[in-house]
């Protein structure tokens, strides 16, 4: 198969530490690819509760392959990319890497490795949603923004210096992972910041993101989880998650949400849900239980009101 040289760059040579080269990438569905690493949960990760403490939660990146073409989706946190790296470099094709990166939030754990990566494969875009943050949607007319003030303009010369595109991704908009298979970003009922979620119909996944990200794990090595819950403790460990990192919820009128989680699972065939962070959810009947779970915690709380 011919490589497509616009999305492919040379895998940097660097020193590898045998437990990141352990962590195998992880085949999730046609073309696509489970990276990253897992971390212990502890006070550090306010996203979880105590119980969780001791489990392991992986942070996710995804490599999409088809027709010589790569995107990376999702850059993770500095703790797994030696990981990432070494992952890489077991897929890479002749010693290519991704040159492109898709993320659904301008976060650190989903940017933070930028730096990393545009040394490891010489990176050079990223398709993020949103303003106001360190991605955002440079002026193509350089010299104009360089005339601006230091205060407005510091950011955005850092990025441009370090010679990477940013190309900002709307709702609706299409990111190609080649040039037959593309991704559709899609609104993301439940964020804090812009975010998007992105639907690959090819291997029908889902990637929500920092939601669906509830799942953690009793050893580092496990990434995939098909047989959730029950209902109930699904439900009750939605309200758990919603409380620490959607805390608004439980003071809004949700039945617009409601309506847009609903409209997103009807329109799209999702086998597999493929958050940032967590456990990626693999088979329809596990996709199905936890999305019936969101919308039943989504219920409830509409109903306090």
């Amino acid at each position: 198969m011919q490589a497509d040289s616009e999305t492919l760059g040379p895998i940097a040579d660097r020193d590898t530490d045998p437990a990141d080269a352990a962590t195998a990438p992880e085949p999730i569905a046609e073309g696509l690819s489970l990276l990253g690493g897992s971390v212990t949960i502890d006070e550090r990760l306010s996203w979880y509760p105590a119980a969780e403490a001791g489990h392991h939660l992986p942070f996710n990146s995804y490599l999409l392959a088809d027709a010589g073409s790569l995107l990376l989706l999702e850059g993770g946190v500095p703790a797994v990319f030696p990981a990432i790296a070494a992952q890489l470099g077991r897929l890479a094709r002749a010693g290519q890497g991704p040159t492109r990166l898709a993320v659904t939030r301008n976060e650190p754990d989903c940017v933070a490795n930028i730096p990393d990566l545009v040394r490891l494969t010489g990176l050079r875009t990223v398709h993020s949603p949103g303003l106001l943050n360190t991605l955002q949607f440079f002026a193509a007319d350089t010299e104009a923004l360089r005339e601006g003030s230091f205060l407005d303009t510091a950011t955005e010369l850092q990025m441009l210096d370090f010679g990477v595109e940013c190309a900002r991704v709307a709702p609706g908009d299409t990111v190609p992972v080649s040039a037959r298979r593309r991704l559709e970003a899609i609104q993301a009922p439940l964020r804090v910041l812009p975010t998007v979620w992105y639907h690959d119909r090819v291997s029908r996944t889902l990637f929500c993101s920092d939601s669906f990200t509830d799942e953690t794990a009793a050893t580092p090595g496990q990434r995939l989880l098909s047989d959730v819950a029950p209902h109930d403790a699904l439900v009750a460990r939605c309200l758990e998650n919603f409380a620490l990192k959607f805390d608004w919820l439980a003071r809004s009128r949700l039945a617009p949400i409601i309506d847009q989680v609903e409209a997103i699972f009807d329109r799209h065939d999702i086998e597999v849900l493929a958050p940032s962070r967590g456990l990626v959810i693999r088979g329809a009947a596990a996709v199905r239980a936890k999305q019936s779970a969101m919308l039943a915690a989504l219920r409830r709380l509409e109903a306090r009101h």
